[in-house]
């Protein structure tokens, strides 16, 4: 339950358009359980704070860590999207 109240906090600044601070939240999530299920999906969307943020070439380093690091999750098939977009 923490890895999720950790990501909710996360998701909470990204809604607010505080990309610098979503994308710090998120790796909290990352660094607190790095195999469990909310991890690939918060660095899914640390990506999408940098592509917010107008910096595509950073976003595109976390979607192609997501795909690496989790190959058969859902976070990587929507990772795989975000790239072709």
């Amino acid at each position: 339950r923490y890895a999720e109240g950790l990501y909710r906090y996360a998701e909470a600044a990204f809604n607010n358009g505080d990309f610098k601070q979503a994308a710090s939240r998120y790796q909290k999530v990352i660094d607190y359980n790095k195999q469990g299920p909310w991890a690939p999906w918060a660095m899914l969307f640390q990506g999408d704070c940098f592509r917010e943020s107008g910096r595509p070439k950073n976003a595109k380093v976390f979607y192609e860590a997501v795909i690496e690091d989790y190959p058969n999750s859902k976070a990587a098939k929507d990772a795989k999207a975000r790239l072709k977009e």
